[in-house]
């Protein structure tokens, strides 16, 4: 008896240390994968040099749905570029959800455009997201949770960014309301 349960301790051992290995293993790819597709000349976009010009817009993006359902984040970072806006806030959003392949919007968008992101409090809490995509370096950032008189919980981002024209931080305020 003790021999074959002195075996079996082996056995789920082993077992275990291959899982393990497999874990990092898949862990260690996925950062290769990041490491290797960053593109730092995205971070290097020129900004407007006017003084008096600064562009912002707003966009409900229906958690990245399109309308069929299916994820639409290469289209929404398409349609966002496309207008050249400085600060974009993007309404409905979330992170991580299964049935969008669990991929964070905002991490993509950001990225693909090279943006800086900031989104609002987790969508768990019965809440709309927001998220903001800013084209200067975000340098503080507070969120809060609205009430509502329709029963969900609506989000505010606050949010202080170093505008490279003016030298100094500009207040923005990103607000889901209904």
């Amino acid at each position: 008896f003790v021999s074959s349960f002195s075996y079996l301790g082996l056995v789920f051992c082993s077992v275990f240390l291959v899982a393990l290995f497999l874990v990092v293993l898949v862990g260690l790819g996925g950062i290769a994968l990041r490491h290797f597709s960053y593109k730092p000349e995205l971070w290097t976009q020129k900004h407007k040099v006017s003084d008096t010009e600064f562009t912002a817009a707003i966009w409900t993006v229906h958690f990245g749905l399109d309308n069929n359902g299916l994820n639409s984040f290469e289209n929404i970072a398409d349609f966002v570029n496309s207008t050249g806006a400085d600060v974009i806030g993007l309404l409905e959003t979330d992170v991580s959800k299964p049935f969008l392949g669990s991929i964070d919007m905002a991490m993509y968008v950001g990225e693909k455009l090279g943006m800086y992101s900031d989104h609002g409090p987790a969508t768990h809490r019965h809440s709309w997201g927001c998220l903001l995509l800013s084209k200067y370096p975000i340098v503080k950032s507070s969120h809060y949770l609205l009430p509502s008189p329709h029963g969900k919980l609506l989000q505010r981002i606050e949010s202080a960014l170093l505008v490279l024209t003016y030298a100094e931080s500009c207040w923005f305020t990103l607000s889901f309301c209904l």
